[in-house]
């Protein structure tokens, strides 16, 4: 895989530098997506990535993972809300915007199949395709209790594994 360095603009410095001190100037180094520009792999890819995590974990040890994973569980339940209520509203830039932001959290935490299902979702929304985005919503809905899962597990390990307690 490809190792993208992006440096660290003033933005993400005032978001991160609490958490782990970031200063700007930094770059930060991240794999890019396996799969072609559709950011699709073969299916027999795991629906996690690991690597997702461990990147959380160098930047800033395991109080950083566990500051992410809380904030995606808490963000993602308000997105999949949002995504229907837009829904329900025939409030497509709103949705789009709901299930674009979930495919991007979801990547940052490793959570790849809940990351093509949000974009494909996505690509829904952009063709107009209506009629099958409550389906999506449903399996960004199953693919979400299982990612969350997987982070509870995650995190507890991070938990575990830290003299740090969790805030």
């Amino acid at each position: 895989m490809d190792i993208h360095t992006v440096p660290v603009d003033a933005t993400t410095v005032t978001y991160f530098q609490p958490i782990v001190g970031l200063r700007e100037g930094v770059s930060v180094g991240c794999e890019a997506p396996s799969g072609g520009p559709t950011g699709q792999t073969d299916s027999a890819d795991e629906p996690f990535n690991p690597a997702a995590l461990d990147m959380l974990r160098r930047l800033g040890k395991e109080t950083l993972l566990v500051r992410m994973i809380d904030i995606f569980l808490v963000s993602s339940q308000e997105r999949i809300a949002a995504a229907r209520a837009a829904l329900q509203e025939d409030d497509m830039p709103s949705l789009k915007l709901a299930v674009h932001s979930m495919k991007s959290s979801a990547a940052q935490l490793g959570g790849v199949t809940l990351q093509r299902t949000a974009a494909a979702a996505e690509r829904a929304v952009t063709a107009g395709d209506s009629a099958t985005l409550p389906a999506w919503l449903d399996a960004i809905d199953t693919e979400f209790a299982s990612l969350r899962t997987w982070l509870y597990q995650a995190r507890a390990v991070a938990i575990a594994t830290s003299n740090e307690k969790p805030t």
